[in-house]
């Protein structure tokens, strides 16, 4: 079951879904709608700090350190997704 965080506004911002990533022992993703242009900003702006798969999520690994401004920023962006387009 995944938690899922959205804006009490409706369509100001595009839901954030944390849960496991797949088959990795560990690993944790945000999951963004693979249909808007969300991951591939934060690859654009963060492509050196997190780790990203396809047009979906985020992802960390068990033992590895989350760097909390890119994240926190990210889905900032993200809840603000429709204001911002």
């Amino acid at each position: 079951r995944q938690i899922s965080y959205r804006t009490p506004v409706t369509k100001s911002g595009s839901t954030v879904r944390i849960d496991a990533l797949g088959d990795e022992p560990g690993a944790v993703a945000l999951f963004f709608i693979c249909s808007t242009s969300l991951v591939d900003t934060f690859r654009s702006i963060y492509g050196d700090q997190l780790n990203f798969e396809g047009d979906r999520c985020i992802w960390f690994g068990a033992g590895d350190e989350i760097p909390e401004a890119p994240i926190k920023h990210c889905i900032e962006l993200a809840l603000t997704y429709h204001l911002n387009k």
